[in-house]
């Protein structure tokens, strides 16, 4: 029975020694994998604050009944500060879109 138990003891130990030398495959095999994601660029604070609308022409001149109108000098002024207001909003949202398009680049196009 001692020589039973001896040679078992013996042969766990040879078993856990032949183990440890044998290189085995790691059990979870890890690969990279690239997935593009939507990114947003950060937009400059004067592409985000709101644009006030011109004030109204002041209505200095006088119609034949004898109310108030606007002049004409007064509203071609108005326009142009309108077609002004509106260049710079086309300025602002041009800027947005070259920052979109450089996110775009960098975060990968084939972004859904």
């Amino acid at each position: 029975m001692k020589i039973a138990l001896l040679s078992a003891h013996f042969l766990c130990a040879l078993l856990l020694l032949t183990a440890c030398g044998a290189k085995q495959q790691p059990l979870i095999k890890t690969e990279l994998v690239e997935r593009p994601t939507l990114a947003y660029a950060e937009l400059p604070s004067d592409l985000t604050e709101e644009l006030p609308a011109p004030a109204p022409p002041p209505r200095n001149c006088m119609l034949p009944g004898g109310r108030p109108a606007v002049c004409a000098l007064d509203g071609l002024v108005h326009e142009l500060a309108w077609i002004t207001l509106l260049s710079r909003a086309n300025a602002d949202r041009a800027t947005s879109a070259r920052l979109s398009a450089a996110a775009g680049r960098k975060s990968g196009d084939d972004a859904p």
